[in-house]
């Protein structure tokens, strides 16, 4: 068979260079929105209950007397100042959990499922394209199937959507701050030879980090501690290389350490310990605490793994190449995996001091999250290390096919998930269901006169992931009072006993 002429050979190279980035890039965004989709199809199902009607009472009422957005914006301030000296030191959490949309209408409770979504998706592109392009670099468009498949990935398999992201309260204290932690390490990163540039962009990312590390340290412990750690060993490894822009991050690292304090040693905090602390149920609870956070760090990782191939693959070939090279560039896969372990057992150590256990469900999520990208990160270190060894054989390309065709593999066989449960609920009606009768339960609610007994027959359908049931039978339940104190009832409660 005759080989096509040269000028035809150097076209279809020349083509496949230009256009396969383009197609990758635009696979990986219509996987992505497929991955999304599911989730914003749910939305309009998520409603408010328990502590999302205790955290509205003050500012709802602020708003249906007065209809001044200052005026919430004080109460939510004054709230939160409560809640920091009665309860615990997470400030910036319970002014966030204050300002919820049902603080304005009920209505529009559910548009926090997209808003929380498209944050969460801006501040993972930005960290993945910060790295991609200063730690390896690739460009922004090699940078975004990367960012397509771990994004896919995490929200594919986290292990509760219900407390990740449709229940307000929790998923802006806990997924929200992970949002804002992504986005501040991005910013960080962003910030390399910062005092070396002119003009006024490096002053303004000065500023914006400063004010996202001072409302992280204040959000939530978790998030919290893993930021002061990031920061810190980023701002120490820039001046062990003799950079000043190592300069630049320390006033935004004194801030997230500041805020981090300022919480842990909140009057608040005696408070909730004293209730359902556990440190001090045994001695020396620091030194046992220390030793159980270790053990529980290396249970979850591997748990985690072992129940998505995609990342116990990519860490096994990660730390199999680090095994063989002797020497890697910047940072060796196995000190990265060890590092990532550390930063796991520190953001975990404040849950398991205070309670004794590695975390609610909302807290795991937060777990997996950085899991993920820990795990990708190690792979990542290792293909480059391969790279430094082999530079003919171009080991990032088979990596990249590798990793795509796990997470096709992954995809296709999703075992037990809170996501597969959830497209179950769209695919059955049983979401649709739900949404009607709990519309129907708060419009009754609403119709009502002031100062009512409400007695609302139970929820008969159940849906998956996005149920979270606002009232039981006891009018004197906390949930059921503060449902009562946002519709100005006198009480509430379901007629089940009835």
């Amino acid at each position: 068979m005759p080989h096509p002429p040269r000028w035809v050979s150097a076209l279809w190279i020349r083509c496949a260079r230009v256009f396969a980035p383009r197609y990758a890039a635009l696979a990986s965004i219509l996987g992505l929105a497929l991955v999304i989709a599911p989730l914003l199809l749910a939305a309009p199902a998520a409603f408010p209950a328990a502590d999302d009607f205790v955290y509205a009472t003050r500012t709802h009422q602020t708003w249906v007397q007065l209809h001044s957005l200052p005026h919430v914006l004080v109460d939510a301030w004054r709230y939160a100042a409560q809640i920091y000296r009665t309860w615990q030191g997470t400030f910036t959490g319970a002014l966030v959990m204050s300002l919820h949309p049902a603080v304005f209408s009920l209505s529009l409770y559910a548009l926090h499922v997209p808003l929380l979504l498209a944050l969460w998706l801006a501040a993972a592109w930005a960290l993945t394209r910060a790295a991609c392009g200063r730690c390896f670099g690739l460009s922004p468009g090699q940078s975004l199937p990367a960012f397509a498949a771990l994004a896919a990935a995490q929200w594919l398999l986290m292990p509760d959507l219900q407390e990740g992201l449709f229940w307000y309260n929790s998923a802006w204290l806990y997924t929200f701050a992970h949002a804002v932690l992504m986005a501040t390490v991005a910013l960080a990163l962003r910030m390399d030879g910062a005092p070396h540039s002119q003009g006024w962009r490096p002053a303004l990312r000065c500023v914006a980090l400063c004010l996202l590390c001072a409302f992280l340290g204040m959000s939530n412990f978790i998030t919290a501690t893993l930021g002061v750690c990031l920061l810190g060993l980023l701002l120490v490894c820039r001046q062990a290389r003799g950079r000043r822009a190592g300069l630049a991050l320390l006033p935004a690292w004194l801030l997230l350490a500041a805020g981090l304090a300022a919480s842990a040693l909140a009057p608040g905090n005696a408070v909730r310990l004293a209730t359902d602390g556990r440190f001090h149920a045994r001695e020396p609870w620091l030194w046992i605490c220390l030793l159980d956070t270790l053990a529980a760090s290396a249970r979850l990782w591997a748990r985690l793994l072992a129940q998505t191939p995609v990342g116990g693959v990519a860490l096994a070939a990660g730390l199999w190449v680090g095994c063989r090279a002797p020497r890697a560039p910047r940072l060796h896969p196995l000190l990265a995996a060890g590092l990532a372990f550390a930063l796991l057992a520190a953001m975990m150590f404040p849950h398991m001091y205070t309670s004794g256990f590695a975390g609610t469900p909302r807290v795991q999520n937060l777990y997996f999250c950085y899991i993920a990208m820990a795990t990708a990160f190690v792979a990542a270190c290792a293909a480059r290390a391969l790279r430094a060894q082999r530079p003919a054989r171009r080991p990032v390309r088979w990596a990249a096919a590798l990793a795509a065709l796990l997470v096709t593999a992954q995809v296709l066989t999703l075992g037990d998930t809170s996501y597969r449960s959830l497209a179950a609920g769209l695919l059955d009606g049983r979401v649709t269901a739900y949404r009607a009768e709990m519309q129907a339960l708060f419009g009754s609610l609403a119709a009502l006169p002031p100062g009512s007994d409400a007695a609302v027959p139970p929820i008969r359908h159940g849906a998956p992931v996005v149920q979270v049931l606002p009232l039981t039978d006891d009018p004197a339940a906390w949930r059921n009072v503060a449902v009562a104190d946002y519709f100005g009832l006198a009480s509430a409660r379901t007629n089940q006993g009835d």
